[in-house]
């Protein structure tokens, strides 16, 4: 595997300033546009119809000439197939501004997310070390693990370098990693990991998925995912249901090869009842994957918080994890890259719709085209008409019908 330093992803911060700006007032343009639009369509359409209706008005008190019947049922034909055509224009305008709209507020939260992954630093882990990620939803005693891990032997394990929550507050908002050098507590150097919990109380969920796949990225690949649990509150609840489905959506369905679940605090009266109702939970969980065990091996690691928790600790750095083999974080879907694909969508939407409102207007255009035509063939006929029976064309007339009879 190649190590060394690798440039973050994502967005310049100039880049992202212009892309806010000038989406913002693609906005306001597209707002003032759809007013203007909207209200010059209205005017045009009065003014035409009080035009029309003044012609027809004209044209019926012509109907005797000759020729002027068949003319004039098309031009009905022609008005009436106008205003067919013109009755949903408005409309075609207005679903895609509204799209356009849409797409523009999209680019916008995409331009956001883009300007928080490209402040994210990547981190590459020792190329000889175990590298393993600690996650869980808050309050499962996950920093308080990391701690017991790294070598944090006080009392109430909150002397480490993670920052363990007694409540539904999440303490840990960053990913926390940390180095454990081969030899000290383990067989294996261990790059520990601690990603801020799921369903935490600041709704950061989004941008903890987006960092730890970016993180992921640039660590290549890793040894193992621990998901932590309370087993004194071993029910999957709503929450950690979620979490599972969320972390196979990010990762693939791969991923369960590469995961152990560690039971935290096994203490008291149920203790002894231990394995019977871990494989029950771990069943659960297949059961709610929908996958089999060959599948998801989930090896299982109990233990105490506060006493013997260093034996199982040391099996499962030394004899599990290393037996797991590598899990290549090279085809992981992010948050971000879900709204990416969002965005091309309603792009595409906003296009089509543009396209009808153009196409349609194109249309309106020549059926006008059509219907001044017809109506300079009507008033060619009323100014012949007119001329044809004026009083000096009909003296003219009269006189040369005289010559001819003398």
């Amino acid at each position: 595997m190649g190590g060394g330093d690798s440039k973050p992803s994502g967005y310049s911060e100039k880049y992202v300033s212009d892309m806010k700006a000038s989406y913002e007032k693609n906005l306001a343009e597209i707002k003032s546009m759809q007013s203007n639009a909207l209200e010059s369509l209205e005017r045009m359409q009065r003014g035409r119809d009080a035009e029309m209706k003044q012609q027809m008005k004209s044209l019926q008190e012509t109907m005797s000439q000759m020729g002027k019947t068949q003319l004039m049922e098309l031009y009905k034909e022609e008005k009436l197939h106008y205003q067919q055509v013109k009755k949903p224009f408005a409309e075609y305008y207005a679903i895609a501004a509204k799209k356009e709209e849409e797409r523009c507020k999209l680019k916008l939260e995409a331009v956001k997310e883009g300007e928080k992954l490209s402040s994210f630093r990547q981190e590459w882990g020792d190329l000889e070390a175990l590298r393993v990620v600690l996650y869980a939803p808050t309050g499962e005693g996950k920093s308080l693990l990391a701690n017991r891990i790294y070598g944090d032997d006080s009392e109430w394990g909150d002397q480490g370098p993670f920052v363990p929550s007694d409540d539904v507050k999440s303490e840990t908002q960053a990913i926390k990693k940390e180095f454990i050098p081969k030899g000290t507590r383990y067989k294996y150097g261990v790059s520990l990991t601690d990603q801020p919990g799921c369903s935490d109380s600041t709704g950061r969920d989004r941008e903890h998925a987006n960092n730890l796949v970016q993180y992921l990225r640039g660590l290549n690949y890793v040894n193992a995912i621990v998901l932590v649990r309370n087993f004194q509150n071993a029910r999957l609840s709503a929450t950690y249901q979620q979490m599972l489905a969320n972390l196979e959506g990010m990762l693939g369905r791969r991923v369960w090869k590469n995961v152990v679940i560690v039971m935290t605090r096994v203490e008291g009266p149920q203790a002894k009842k231990a394995p019977e109702l871990v494989k029950k939970i771990v069943d659960e969980m297949r059961n709610i994957l929908k996958i089999s065990t060959e599948e998801a091996p989930f090896p299982i690691v109990c233990l105490s918080n506060f006493e013997g928790y260093l034996e199982p600790l040391q099996n499962l750095i030394n004899e599990q994890i290393p037996k797991m083999g590598e899990f290549h974080c090279d085809k992981l879907h992010s948050p971000f890259e879900e709204l990416t694909a969002e965005l091309d969508k309603k792009t595409r939407e906003a296009k089509e719709a543009m396209d009808k409102f153009f196409e349609t207007r194109h249309q309106l255009d020549e059926l006008c085209t059509k219907i001044r035509a017809t109506e300079d063939k009507i008033k060619s006929m009323d100014s012949q008409f007119c001329a044809d029976f004026s009083p000096d064309h009909q003296k003219l007339k009269f006189e040369h019908e005289s010559a001819d009879h003398n």
